[in-house]
């Protein structure tokens, strides 16, 4: 029986509130990139830089990038439609 094959990826954890959310970042072995980064739900500049945090690492370790987040009643939509956009998708 052949084993299952796994490819590695980013993997993107957003603790999603009201007024912010919390996003982490850690490599197939489970480290940790940086600190938690503080997503302001109400600033442009703040979802866009978790953006940007996500395609420099996707890109500096050539992996894809997994997100994983709650569906918190509605406090989820303005991160999940940012982050469905195509342009964001990296290329190697």
């Amino acid at each position: 029986m052949m084993g299952k094959e796994y490819k590695q990826f980013l993997s993107v954890g957003i603790d999603i509130g009201a007024d912010f959310s919390l996003m982490a970042v850690a490599l197939p072995s489970q480290e940790l990139l940086g600190k938690p980064y503080r997503i302001l739900h109400s600033s442009q500049h703040s979802l866009d830089g978790a953006i940007e945090r996500i395609k420099n690492w996707s890109k500096q370790y050539k992996l894809p990038v997994r997100i994983f987040m709650e569906s918190t009643g509605i406090y989820h939509f303005p991160m999940y439609y940012k982050l469905k956009e195509p342009a964001l998708t990296p290329t190697f």
